[in-house]
């Protein structure tokens, strides 16, 4: 499951269109991001813990793979947290209908 994940990643970024900048590359990146995590929320609908226990499994995946391609700079655990479950730590709730 780890080179699935990567190889992807780096494929889907290679395909952009690299002559408008990397605005045009950072807002595909995060558009794909939003989407990905809007159908994890709703593939793990009222079951939190599984969706973060799924997403910590993906984040040591990741831990490793990062030290093994640069050992000399291992990531930083906050921003693993930061990228890999902060966001699906807290419940989204709507916003108030006023």
């Amino acid at each position: 499951m780890r080179g699935a994940h990567s190889s992807f990643t780096c494929f889907r970024i290679r395909s952009l269109d690299w002559s408008r900048g990397r605005a045009t590359a950072r807002a595909a990146s995060h558009a794909r991001s939003n989407a990905a995590r809007e159908a994890l929320l709703r593939a793990y609908a009222g079951d939190r813990v599984g969706l973060c226990l799924f997403l910590a499994a993906l984040m040591l995946d990741a831990d490793a793979d990062l030290r093994a391609l640069h050992p000399a700079e291992p990531p930083a655990p906050a921003e693993l947290f930061r990228r890999f479950l902060r966001w699906a730590s807290r419940p989204h709730r709507a916003p108030p209908s006023w």
